[in-house]
């Protein structure tokens, strides 16, 4: 059974869908707001001075002992999986339009750090993706969300990234701002994706919002961290390159999905965090993860805020042509976004909530909310 509750934001209409499955109770619900602002209002909102001033969001972190080493628990819930692709231009001479900078093949750049630890004994390596148009897919599948808090009148930056034809990933606290109390509950507006950002540079284009989804795990909670299912999902508009309507896909590709399974795993973690290159340039992470508190898993990592919502992706990179006694590779599973990390130095590490049958729920519902917006289960 459905039950429709609607209420006003500073710009858009946030409507609550709560589904009540047997069994399952407020597990499958998930709170969804309709954008009533043209892609022409966005656009002009974000002027390169408030794009340079957004500043990372940070959710409250729980007073805990930071999180350790612990053995692996067994996995319950639902498993689904759908593998990314790459995107559709090849040559974008035919669209009429260029790309200045933007080549398919990926490319191997030197200047990685050297394993760091942090005190929890967390192995990692964050190091800075020179350009990620040049390195191609699927760098160039995540990119910088800036959005307005209209209760703050604040501007603030996120990463997230895309994961359907038209649907982009992202942390709940990046959507909306959660609280106990319906009168301080709302999401936020004037949501602007630039994918594989560098700098000031839009090289894959500006894209607006649509509509946004977030689980009511996140928004009914307190708003601090960490959150069984911290997540969020925004469709965004097509636009006009060239002489076609051209869906975001088209020239990003997505990554591909993989529920549960976050934790024990080795991940590739992609972000703009503040405290590395000022937000400007792309950081990449590599590490193993291991189990947290509140249904989330954690990894060693030098970044902080603003990489909140960057993907966590297993098997990251490109197939390789000769791929004998292996499969798998370079399917790029997303299996988590950022959530939560210290305030302080040490120790080095990011937190993300484990996606479960909440993230299912909010996936079918994104990709029902327009068609086209996923093609592929």
């Amino acid at each position: 059974m459905y039950t429709r509750i609607t209420w006003g934001t500073a710009s858009a209409v946030a409507t609550l869908a709560v589904l009540m499955a047997s069994g399952e109770g407020w597990a499958q619900s998930a709170v969804s707001a309709p954008s009533n602002q043209t892609p022409a209002s966005v656009s002009e909102f974000w002027t390169p001075e408030r794009l340079k001033s957004a500043v990372p969001i940070m959710p409250r972190l729980r007073v805990t002992p930071a999180p350790r080493m612990t053995p692996p628990a067994p996995l319950t819930g639902p498993v689904v999986s759908s593998p990314g692709a790459p995107p559709e231009v090849k040559d974008t001479s035919s669209l009429g339009t260029e790309i200045p900078g933007l080549e398919f093949e990926p490319k191997q750049h030197s200047g990685v750090n050297p394993p760091l630890t942090s005190s929890s004994g967390f192995f990692f390596t964050t190091h800075r993706v020179t350009t990620p148009t040049s390195n191609g897919y699927p760098y160039i599948a995540a990119g910088q969300l800036f959005f307005h808090d209209p209760g703050l009148n604040k501007d603030f930056v996120c990463t997230a990234s895309v994961i359907r034809q038209r649907l982009l990933s992202t942390a709940g606290h990046c959507v909306a701002h959660a609280n106990t109390s319906s009168s301080r509950r709302y999401f936020f507006n004037n949501f602007l994706f630039i994918p594989a950002r560098t700098g000031s540079s839009s090289p894959l284009f500006q894209w607006t919002w649509k509509y946004a989804i977030v689980s009511n795990t996140w928004y009914f909670s307190n708003g601090s961290v960490p959150n069984a299912q911290d997540v969020a999902l925004i469709e965004v508009n097509d636009r006009f390159v060239g002489d076609f309507i051209r869906k975001i896909s088209f020239f990003t590709g997505y990554l591909g999905f993989f529920t549960s399974g976050l934790a024990p795993n080795h991940l590739t973690t992609l972000g703009y965090p503040c405290n590395l290159d000022s937000c400007a340039l792309m950081q990449r992470n590599d590490a193993q993860s291991f189990f947290g508190s509140n249904n989330t898993a954690v990894i060693g990592s030098a970044m902080r805020g603003g990489a909140s919502g960057g993907p966590w992706i297993q098997d990251f990179g490109v197939t390789p042509s000769s791929n004998l006694f292996v499969s798998g590779l370079g399917a790029n599973y997303q299996r988590g976004n950022t959530s939560y990390g210290p305030i302080a130095t040490e120790p080095k590490y990011l937190g993300a909530s484990i996606w479960d049958s909440r993230w299912i729920s909010i996936k079918n519902t994104a990709c029902a909310h327009r068609a086209g917006n996923c093609t592929t289960p």
